[in-house]
């Protein structure tokens, strides 16, 4: 049988027809008891077509970096922060920062609203979500993000400019 990891995505390349009912075999090695004793074990998957959709969408996944973020807001900032990785700077307007964020107004099909943003004062969206996503994605992925602030009249906040960098070792900084 070929390996699951060398075969698996040759196959989604293929239509769902020629890959209906191959199977794919990988071995695993279990630690049983406290003596240690390897069993070697046989497992076969059979892929369906039913769920080629879903294949195809683990196909695309597996070119992400495996960042887990706890927060929603992180996820969707470090998201947008990877496009713009490659140009180092991105400026922003709070507007375009809330949609970033998902802070936007909910409507319904007709334009009509049907759940106001939440955090609607910039002081809110500060403090509960991006302070806290910039903690989280400087900390625990392999971005760094540096933010000032675009004042306006009487110090009001009308852009955001990211400086993004990457990052080689997140592993190190989290153990010095």
């Amino acid at each position: 049988m070929p390996q699951l990891g060398a075969a698996f995505p040759k196959y989604l390349n293929e239509p769902c027809e020629e890959w209906l009912g191959r199977s794919f075999g990988f071995s695993l090695l279990l630690f049983l008891g406290t003596d240690f004793s390897n069993v070697r074990m046989e497992i076969e998957l059979r892929l369906n077509c039913n769920y080629e959709k879903v294949w195809r969408v683990l196909k695309e996944r597996l070119d992400e970096p495996a960042v887990r973020l706890k927060s929603h807001y992180s996820t969707r900032l470090y998201l947008w922060a990877k496009h713009y990785i490659v140009v180092g700077q991105k400026r922003v307007s709070v507007g375009t920062l809330r949609n970033i964020l998902g802070l936007e107004d909910i409507k319904d099909n007709s334009g009509r609203v049907v759940q106001d943003a939440p955090l609607e004062l910039w002081a809110n969206v500060k403090q509960r979500a991006l302070d806290h996503a910039l903690k989280e994605i400087n900390k625990q992925s392999d971005i760094h993000l540096e933010i000032e602030f675009g004042r306006g009249a009487f110090r009001k906040v009308l852009s955001l400019g990211f400086r993004i960098t990457a990052r080689k070792n997140t592993r190190d900084k989290g153990t010095a």
